[in-house]
């Protein structure tokens, strides 16, 4: 697949993504349901969770690491942005060594690399996992939103 047919793809998926968000949109509306959005934002983290899990697994050319890449590079780069949290780049740390690095590293070694308890970490894997959600959520809204 040449650059130009991948960002075509990438672009119809965008598309997509928002046309669903926005009938959503408006079915919640419809419907009066607020917490749906809680729902939805919920299935977007299991999504995330599930691609992050079967990123090492995927060729190099897959959609899935491709998407995966691109989120991992998103949420780096809000560290700069993130600096009165001090936990942020831990969690994208953990996150990276727990679904990315090549060789797979056990919780209990990625824990003693970080200098975090078992608790701490599992409390960091999925407050990242949301904040992936957030980034995909947040890029298509405002993709659409000029």
């Amino acid at each position: 697949m040449t650059a130009e047919e991948f960002e075509q793809v990438k672009e119809c998926a965008r598309c997509a993504a928002v046309e669903q968000i926005h009938d959503f949109i408006i079915l919640m509306v419809k419907e009066g349901k607020e917490d749906s959005q809680d729902q939805e934002h919920g299935f977007a983290a299991e999504v995330i969770r599930e691609a992050l899990n079967r990123y090492r697994f995927e060729s190099a050319e897959s959609t899935i690491r491709k998407y995966v890449d691109w989120l991992v590079r998103r949420h780096a780069e809000l560290n700069h942005v993130m600096q009165q949290d001090n936990t942020y780049s831990i969690r994208h740390n953990a996150m990276v060594f727990e679904y990315i690095v090549k060789k797979p590293m056990s919780h209990v070694q990625i824990e003693k690399k970080l200098g975090i308890s078992d608790g701490t970490f599992k409390r960091y894997i999925d407050t990242c996992i949301r904040e992936l959600a957030d980034i995909l959520f947040l890029n298509y809204i405002s993709d659409n939103s000029v």
